[in-house]
């Protein structure tokens, strides 16, 4: 089954450059907000009544929050904010968090990893997101500056593919240079979903587009290597070196 997305409006950078800036928007069953930046405690206090009214509201479909501080800074007073929003989410959605050092230990020495998982990185929190069972693929969209972003998540073969050529078909009619495709969560991947992957390629060069992957695990590495595919496609090891390579 393939999750069907829509962006959330972007909030407007702060005019303080001491402030975050966040980003939200809706990928797939999950609600994303992406911190840049130094989340200060006003900043912080925003994200909690955004989490918390998102719970309240809790939209049909919509049963994860992941929170990216892969590029914020946060202090204790923000780290609390966090706490008071993990609390409000209990039993409504399950909250996750990416975090690389030193915000991932600042976050345990705060205990706030008892209350929300916390991931290494986006793809990481957005895989865990979208679990798909034996047979099941899962394609997850949305629109970022810059590029879309499409998560895929089970098993690629003859009878799944056309959801993976979908979801990348869907994404290249959005006015948006490139399309990241990670591909993390997939644990196998025939030669249908090489030609969807293929064509899909062919489809964007037409358009003057970028169809970019990430970080395929091993039996996606295999049958690229057996069949040249990894010189064809651009691939990057993970979602983040994808988004600053432009």
């Amino acid at each position: 089954m393939t999750a069907s997305s829509a962006p959330v409006p972007e909030r407007p950078v702060p005019q303080d450059s001491q402030q975050a800036a966040l980003h939200a928007v809706r990928h797939g069953t999950a609600y994303v907000i992406q911190v840049t930046g130094f989340l200060d405690p006003a900043s912080a206090r925003r994200l909690e009544d955004d989490l918390i009214r998102l719970a309240a509201a809790h939209p049909p479909g919509l049963d994860t929050a992941v929170i990216d501080l892969t590029s914020a800074d946060v202090t204790a007073a923000a780290a609390a904010a966090l706490m008071a929003a993990a609390r409000a989410c209990q039993g409504a959605l399950t909250l996750r968090a990416a975090a690389t050092d030193p915000v991932l230990q600042a976050l345990r020495l705060t205990g706030l990893h008892d209350h929300l998982v916390i991931h290494p990185s986006l793809d990481d929190a957005l895989n865990a997101a979208q679990p798909a069972g034996p047979g099941q693929l899962r394609c997850a969209a949305s629109v970022w500056p810059g590029y879309s972003l499409v998560t895929v998540t089970g098993e690629c073969d003859m009878t799944t593919a056309n959801q993976l050529s979908s979801a990348i078909i869907d994404e290249s009619a959005q006015d948006i240079p490139r399309v990241i495709v990670a591909l993390t969560g997939v644990r196998f991947l025939d030669s249908a979903g090489l030609i969807a992957l293929v064509r899909a390629r062919v489809r964007l060069a037409r358009q003057e587009k970028s169809l970019i992957l990430v970080n395929p695990g091993p039996n996606v590495t295999k049958i690229f290597d057996l069949t040249g595919a990894d010189t064809v496609f651009r691939i990057y090891p993970t979602l983040a070196a994808a988004i600053a390579a432009g």
